[in-house]
Parts: structure tokens; sequence; C-alpha cells
């Protein structure tokens, strides 16, 4: 039976969720073959019992996993590593997930000569060395494209999916306020799951839901959920009507997303967009960005904005908290669309690529991605 290592210790991010997400399919199918998770033991070992784990909390982007890694895979018969910082030393068979290409299309991710060198040496790398690359969209294969010199069919897409407590309805019934948001009380809210980096397009956001406060007393504060250490890295100041909280589980997470009276996710660039669809799938209507890839991810699930207008912004995000039977009919939509993104899926599709590799086979060129 061969032995498939998959790098599992970016637990606490959209990488996070991709990797539980396609584990849980592993955990429970019957394939032909071992699996050893490599990541923080406890976490792992409580949630895939059946599985070998190797305990490993070396940070990624670090010179400690360049000179570690390789030596703890060296036994792997596949490595799959969910994001592109390879170990440069390995040299067995390896797949790649690649979420996006943004250290090359946002110049600011990369804005000093180190960043770049890493980046174009690490990200290089990992398109050269991979047998075959995941990707989470057709857009972020038309990127990786673009950017590298990468042949067509080394990329297969494969959509992310939504884990199971957004698409259950077992949520935990805590307030804001027993989650450490004081001040909301009884009013609805609009929530922002995610970074507090530049191209989230915060700023813009913000501008727009204070002008529709102002514009129409709209009753509602503003809840954002993620790296809360992160938010003064952008002019993002707190006040009466603007709440932050810390990154949480994901049952409390899904409890969060259901008590939404709707779901911004406003950006410049994404790779896919996970969040919007974990809302949906909560039954929270969802206001988007107007880019390809929240537009092949939501269809037509959601409504859209102009990222870069925040007049565009405004009148969305009014919509969004005023008009009921479009709310009505985006809830419905939404419920509809998440349908459309499995992790089982995903992890069946995965599992297939680990196939053709382990087989010395070329990925078939019928993409492996989700019917839009």
């Amino acid at each position: 039976m061969k032995t498939i290592f998959l790098d599992a210790r970016h637990l606490h991010s959209g990488i996070g969720t991709y990797v539980l997400g396609i584990a849980d399919y592993f955990h429970c199918a019957n394939l032909p073959f071992k699996f050893v998770l490599i990541g923080p033991e406890q976490a792992l070992a409580e949630r895939y019992p059946e599985f070998d784990i190797i305990p490993c909390e070396i940070p990624i982007y670090t010179i400690g996993e360049q000179l570690q890694i390789p030596r703890i895979v060296k036994s792997a018969d596949l490595f799959h590593i969910p994001h592109f910082n390879i170990p440069l030393a390995y040299r067995g068979a390896l797949i790649t997930t690649i979420h996006d290409t943004a250290h090359y299309a946002l110049p600011q991710l990369a804005n000093s000569l180190p960043k770049k060198l890493y980046r174009d040496l690490v990200f290089g790398s990992a398109v050269r060395k991979s047998a075959q690359i995941i990707t989470v969209s057709q857009f972020a294969k038309t990127e990786i494209l673009k950017y590298t010199k990468c042949a067509p069919e080394k990329v297969t897409v494969i959509h992310n999916g939504v884990l199971d407590i957004f698409t259950k309805g077992s949520w935990e019934n805590d307030s804001l306020e027993t989650l450490g948001i004081p001040g909301v009380g009884d009013h609805p809210y609009l929530l922002y799951v995610g970074n507090f980096k530049h191209h989230k397009n915060l700023e813009r956001m913000v501008t727009a839901f204070r002008n529709a406060k102002r514009q129409y007393d709209l009753p509602h504060k503003l809840v954002m959920v993620g790296d809360v250490d992160k938010k003064d890295d952008i002019f993002l100041p707190e006040d009466f009507d603007i709440h932050f909280l810390a990154d949480c589980d994901n049952e409390k997470l899904a409890g969060i997303y259901k008590g939404a009276d709707g779901f911004l996710q406003v950006s410049c660039y994404e790779g896919f967009g996970l969040t919007p669809l974990e809302a949906m799938a909560c039954g929270v209507p969802v206001l988007a960005s107007d880019i390809p890839p929240l537009r092949e991810v939501l269809a037509d699930a959601a409504i859209f904005a102009d990222p870069y207008s925040v007049n565009d912004l405004t009148v969305q995000l009014i919509r969004l908290c005023q008009d009921q039977s479009l709310r009505e009919d985006l809830v419905r939509r939404g419920l509809e669309r998440v349908t459309h993104f499995s992790w089982g899926e995903s992890g069946m599709k995965t599992a297939e690529v680990y196939e053709s590799v382990l087989a010395g086979r070329t990925v078939s060129s019928r993409e492996r991605a989700f019917s839009s």
C-alpha cells in the first residue's frame, strides 16, 4: 500500500479549512492508501484517530521547514503540500495545491527584494517540481498559467467544498456578548470573515457601511472576524458600530454566520472565495465584489458590486439590508448554490489525482471542477 503524506501544519486559515476538508473525506473513505498527517499532534489525533500523525509545528515560510520537512517525509511515496511553500530539497513525488497567485498579482505582498526572491524561487520550484498542481478555480488556473511557464495539462481544477458544520444546521446559539463582542446586543449585524490584508478592500467596505448608516439610518452593526492582531496593518478603527472578534472554532463561527443579517466579501483579489459559501450554507444573503473568481464560485446566488467604487458598494449594501424580496431570493439561491460544493466530491477528485500520479499517468485533461 502506497503512503501519502499530507502537510497539515497550518490549520487555522483558509489553507487549514482546505486540509480539514479533504482529510475528512480521506478519513471516511475506503481508499487504497496509507495516510500520514504532519502537524499539531493533539488536534489531528482527536479528529483523525485512524491516521498516523507526525508531530510538527514548524512555521511555514521558514528555514526550519526547508531543513526539516524533507527528512520528515523521506519515506513518502507521495507528498501533498497544500500551499506553494514546498521544501526545495525534497526529491520525491510531489503534489502542490496553489490557491492563488496573490504574491505575483499583488505587488504589496512581495514588496522587498528578499520577498521577491523567495517567491520566485519557491513558487517557481513548486510549479516545476510538482507532478501535478491542484488549484481551486478556473480563474486561479488562468493566473498560474499567466505568471509561470506551467503546462496547462499539469494544472487540475478542483473546487473547494463547505464543511458539514456549516451545512447541517447544528449551530451553537451563543450570543455575541458571550463570544466577547459587547455592544451588539439585539442589533442586526453584517458580517465579514477573513484576514485583514489590503486586497480584502476593508477600508472601502467600512466606508460604504458608514455611508449606509448615515444615509438610511440603518440599525446594523458590522462584525469583523479574523486575526485582530493584524487589523492595525490597515486603517480600521473600532467604534460603536464596528466590532472585531478573534478567529474562533468552526462551531462558534457557524453560529455567528447564522445570526448575521448579511455577509460582505468585497475583496479586490481572490483565488476562490470560501467564506461567502459558508455564509450561504448558513442561510445568509451575500454581497460580493464583482471579480471573476467570485462570479465563478457564487454564480447568481449573490449580489455584486464594483469593489473599487464606494458608491456602488454603498448602494448594494443598502439593497442587501432593505430589500426583503431580494434577501429571500438570495437565501434560496445561496442554499442551492452550496449544494455544488462538497468536500466529499473534492476529496474524491483529489484521490483520483493521487492515483494518476502514483501510477505515472498524466491526469486527464478533463477538468475536475464542479459544474457551474
